[in-house]
């Protein structure tokens, strides 16, 4: 489906607003013309001359798909039922895997609503820039009325998705009063590029975006969120989810980015690094952390992080005029401000963006608990030093924040690894603080995969904690233990009542190996959604494992199970 079809629509003119210089200044905005800037090492001055962002890697040229469920039309149905010599049980009937481009898939379903589900890092965030920047430049080149694309990031959220729409809109030369913005609305006029439900402050703030979009039926929308269970999916029925990159598509990327190592790197990836390297952003990471002469690169995803990180003070250039002592705690400072926002000023709140006087207030308080003299004003020093050189920024409201939610999240765990003992004393309150709300998970799971031998008996602590609290919090921080920690985690399942489709939920969350053995039984059971759920979870892990286990199931009665087990 071509660019811009989302733009040739009969709508009648209700505005004599001049689009021109909003669409031009999109299409020449080097934020998102650029997007990969906010990932690569800066200079001492923290810009890149352009000769060297146009070589960055064009991880968006890999061929990124989404998947939704389809309904089956009646020819595709009866194709089905002679293919397999038997009528499909009434539960297996009219449902179809679509597979899209991403962005033929965005264009396909905008005007319906949808929602973009995808893993941290799995590039929804670019796709929307993307979209928005081709949606930009076809109404520039198009003589026909068209829809104007709005960028609307849920992050900066403070009163209403409509302030949101002003503001992007007035930061790119156009200034509508909220009634005129309204009628726009009403008529269809917008495509809008709502990035991050997940990111959204409160539960009220979920609640008024879920009413915008309910009141603006005519109006196409996309939403892009991690985790339907981090902010629920406001209603919406179509869902897309981001596909991982293939083998194919990752040694491409790897090869191109190292290409004198690329395939050194690629055999040096063991079956856990290849399962990273199928986000986007995380294999740019892994290929950014190789050390070419030894071939080493970090096993876990919170190590691949703290590397990252360590490599990215290391090659902050040497005429940067910043003291030594200044440097070296930066890294403190840093986990400061992460701890902070995501705890937030409420238990369900995090911050994604906080203002520079908060900033400094935060840091003040640190340097002072540390006993350093005139901290307001070293405060204000560092704070000007780490956003020119360092993994935070200033947005154009002048809201400080970290370069991407994965990072803030890997400071707030290595903040957590420093204060985990203490915190662990006192049982009620990291149960009731921590385990209890959903925005500290990830910084827990990267802080288990931190945590060194010498810290065992933290990690089981905090795992039979996890255990007495929720379970799908336990099973979600359960890859980065051990494995033999995650066998016995995965054993404890048999003390709960649980019957099957929970339990499949379970270790799908877990992402383990060591639930293999229990999702190839589960691909024996009567029922199609267990066996479907079960092959989405396989789907996951080890393919090598997975398909040593399948090879058991060919001469399987059912035939899905059949299909499946062929296929891979």
């Amino acid at each position: 489906m071509p660019a811009g079809w989302l733009l040739r629509r009969d709508f009648k003119i209700v505005s004599m607003t001049d689009w021109q210089p909003y669409l031009t200044s999109i299409c020449a905005h080097k934020e998102y013309r650029q997007w990969w800037k906010f990932y690569t090492a800066t200079d001492a001055t923290g810009e890149q001359a352009d000769d060297e962002q146009d070589d960055a890697p064009p991880l968006m040229n890999l061929g990124l798909m989404v998947e939704t469920v389809v309904q089956a039309n009646e020819d595709e149905e009866a194709d089905d039922a002679a293919a397999s010599g038997k009528k499909r049980p009434e539960d297996e009937k009219r449902r179809k895997v679509e597979r899209l481009d991403v962005l033929a898939g965005l264009r396909k379903y905008a005007a319906e609503h949808l929602l973009l589900v995808g893993r941290p890092g799995s590039g929804k965030s670019t796709a929307l820039v993307r979209l928005l920047l081709e949606e930009a430049q076809t109404c520039l080149e198009s003589d026909d009325e068209t829809v104007i694309p709005v960028l609307v990031e849920l992050r900066y959220f403070r009163s209403s998705v409509m302030d949101l729409i002003r503001s992007f809109l007035k930061r790119h030369g156009v200034l509508l009063e909220i009634a005129d913005i309204e009628q726009l609305l009403f008529d269809g006029r917008f495509l809008l590029l709502v990035d991050g439900v997940n990111e959204l402050p409160s539960e009220e703030a979920r609640r008024s975006v879920k009413v915008f979009r309910q009141n603006h039926p005519k109006t196409a929308m996309i939403f892009t969120t991690r985790d339907i269970g981090l902010g629920g999916d406001l209603g919406i029925g179509r869902k897309l989810e981001m596909q991982r990159l293939s083998g194919q598509q990752m040694k491409q990327f790897v090869c191109q980015y190292l290409p004198v190592h690329g395939e050194q790197m690629w055999w040096q990836m063991g079956e856990q690094l290849k399962w990273l390297g199928e986000t986007p952003l995380l294999l740019w990471m892994l290929c950014s952390v190789f050390d070419e002469p030894t071939g080493a690169l970090p096993d876990k995803l919170g190590l691949v992080f703290r590397k990252f990180a360590q490599q990215y003070d290391r090659q902050i250039k040497e005429d940067a005029v910043v003291k030594l002592e200044h440097r070296v705690i930066w890294s403190e400072l840093l986990q400061c401000l992460a701890f902070e926002m995501v705890k937030g000023d409420a238990p369900t709140e995090i911050l994604v963006a906080i203002s520079q006087d908060r900033a400094i207030d935060i840091l003040t308080e640190y340097l002072e608990n540390n006993g350093k003299e005139k901290s307001r004003l070293l405060a204000k020093l560092q704070l000007t030093e780490l956003l020119k050189h360092h993994l935070i920024q200033r947005r154009a409201d002048n809201q400080i924040e970290f370069r991407h939610q994965l990072i803030q999240e890997y400071y707030a765990a290595e903040s957590l690894r420093y204060r985990l003992k203490r915190l662990l004393r006192i049982d009620k309150i990291f149960k009731s603080e921590y385990l209890n709300h959903l925005k500290w998970t990830e910084p827990l799971k990267l802080l288990l995969e931190l945590l060194d031998e010498e810290h065992s008996r933290e990690a089981t602590s905090l795992i039979e904690m996890a255990l007495e609290v929720d379970l799908r919090l336990c099973f979600r921080i359960l890859g980065g233990m051990t494995s033999q920690s995650q066998s016995q985690a995965i054993g404890l399942l048999d003390k709960f009542e649980l019957s099957t489709l929970p339990r499949i939920y379970l270790l799908t969350l877990a992402n383990s190996n060591k639930a293999i053995p229990q999702l190839l039984k589960a691909l024996q059971s009567e029922n199609s959604t267990v066996r479907l759920n079960s092959v989405q979870a396989l789907k996951q892990l080890s393919k090598k494992l997975v398909v040593q286990g399948l090879s058991s199931v060919l001469d399987n009665k059912k035939n899905d199970v059949r299909r499946v087990a062929a296929k891979e």
